[in-house]
């Protein structure tokens, strides 16, 4: 639905371009007059029709809310804050209707109504960022990105361009001490995400930054 993105591979945005994307952005959103936050209940459905340039998110994914139990909530409190990604946290909000919360067809329920209010508030032309990353349930990688740019393209975004914000940096290699080669490398991740990695599971490497404009 709509037009593919200027470039040869949504990952492959040159790296100049998109600090000049991103700082002509900033420039456009940082005045006060153009900003609405809040999390009071119907926010986004009480806001003026087509007034707003740019919604900016992270969507939880379904049942990312969910306590664990007693032990789990507290060791995540505990490391929560230490190599966090932008979407690796659990602090979603307590209150009734959190879609974190809410599995299946009920969470995509929730979600298309979201992404429905997202578009009407935005001028036409306007854009929508979401920053996704996909998930492990089962011990198998759900496509969480991918089926959230699904959605949005349901309810008429456009996909500009699509970019990975890697969650991981390789630094090379070292010998080591008693001979062989050791990777160097540093990971943004929580302790949860690490320990299972450890385990065997599929890994998760970047969040997914997807740029889609109001047709």
């Amino acid at each position: 639905m709509g037009a593919s993105p200027t470039f040869s591979h949504p990952n492959e945005q040159p790296v100049a371009s998109q600090s000049r994307l991103m700082k002509e952005g900033y420039e456009k959103l940082k005045s006060p007059a153009k900003m609405s936050r809040g999390s009071t209940n119907g926010n986004l459905e009480s806001m003026p029709e087509g007034r707003f340039d740019a919604v900016v998110s992270a969507p939880p994914y379904e049942s990312s809310g969910v306590s664990a139990g007693n032990v789990g909530n507290k060791l995540h409190k505990e490391w929560w804050g230490r190599g966090r990604s932008l979407t690796d946290s659990r602090e979603y909000g307590a209150t009734e209707g959190q879609i974190g919360k809410k599995f299946g067809d009920t969470f995509w329920q929730a979600a298309a109504e979201i992404v429905a209010q997202c578009y009407a508030i935005l001028k036409p032309g306007g854009h929508a960022i979401w920053v996704c990353k996909d998930f492990v349930r089962q011990g198998r990688r759900v496509p969480f990105s991918d089926q959230w740019q699904a959605l949005c393209e349901q309810a008429g975004f456009r996909l500009v361009c699509r970019h990975r914000a890697m969650l991981v940096a390789d630094h090379g290699e070292q010998d080591g001490l008693f001979g062989g080669v050791t990777s160097l490398q540093t990971a943004r991740k929580s302790f949860f995400r690490r320990l299972a990695e450890a385990r065997g599971s599929p890994k998760i490497d970047w969040e997914d930054v997807i740029c889609m404009v109001r047709a």
